[in-house]
């Protein structure tokens, strides 16, 4: 790709998500070998995949003092994929680094209030109401009760739930009128959640988790996760990670009717 073509990206990238407006935001690209010689510089694993032309990377901040020296290193893992969590920790890192004059109150809370209803099999799922991504209406789960579902949390940034979307759209369509199936959109602006969607024909209704509540509540730490929730509303299993078609139909296959004792 071009110089021009690779700043143009990225120039789309910061308006998508609403950087650009902001008088401090700073975006730098380069060269292949000079991007390797940085990430090896600051730690930082980028695993590029060539068929989605997408990547795996690490979410970590560097803050930096004035005369250049690394002052602290934030380092955030899977667990950044609640907005929520990332930017209050990176707020707060910052205020903590500040001469003791400067400190001022980080709003928000530190993390998110988790039910006590629990998401491991055989407990009830917790419930919700969210934002549907096509419509704008508040979409509960009680809405999905009397059919299994498919419930799968994804964002517009994980290159796994690229790959793995396709897949729940086919079994959706092969098990039209018997199952549901519901996305959960983990803390993306809506357009690029949107955008995602429309490209890989997804066609399942999706909601936005923005602030990250439900998925502190399902107690999701790494993306993609897809639960499957019996119709009267016990969670009956739990996969981490990319689900093939096949690994899906077999457990929709299943007599649901005993699925819920597979939690005893």
């Amino acid at each position: 790709m071009a110089d021009d073509a690779v700043a143009a990206a990225v120039k789309a990238w910061s308006v998508q998500n609403d950087l650009e407006r902001l008088p401090n935001w700073v975006y730098v690209t380069g060269s292949p070998v000079q991007l390797q010689s940085t990430w090896n510089a600051y730690r930082v694993t980028v695993v590029p995949d060539a068929r989605t032309r997408t990547v795996d990377h690490d979410a970590a901040v560097e803050f930096i003092r004035p005369s250049g020296q690394e002052r602290a290193l934030g380092y955030f893992s899977q667990g950044s994929i609640s907005t929520a969590y990332y930017a209050h920790a990176v707020a707060q890192m910052a205020d903590d680094l500040l001469p003791a004059g400067q400190q001022v109150r980080v709003g928000g809370t530190a993390v998110n209030a988790v039910s006590t209803a629990g998401a491991t099999i055989g407990d009830a799922a917790p419930g919700f109401s969210l934002s549907n991504l096509a419509t704008g209406r508040a979409l509960s789960l009680a809405e999905t009760e009397n059919k299994p579902l498919v419930l799968n949390f994804w964002s517009s940034t994980c290159s796994i739930c690229l790959q793995e979307m396709p897949a729940l759209q086919q079994v959706d369509s092969e098990f039209a009128g018997k199952v549901n199936f519901l996305g959960v959109d983990v803390a993306d602006p809506c357009s690029a959640a949107a955008s995602f969607a429309s490209r890989l024909g997804v066609h399942y209704p999706l909601v936005a988790d923005h602030d990250g509540t439900v998925t502190a509540d399902y107690r999701v730490d790494a993306l993609p996760v897809t639960f499957i929730i019996a119709p009267e509303g016990s969670i009956v299993a739990r996969h981490e990670g990319a689900l093939t078609t096949p690994e899906l139909v077999a457990v929709l296959d299943m007599d649901f009717q005993n699925l819920p004792q597979l939690g005893s």
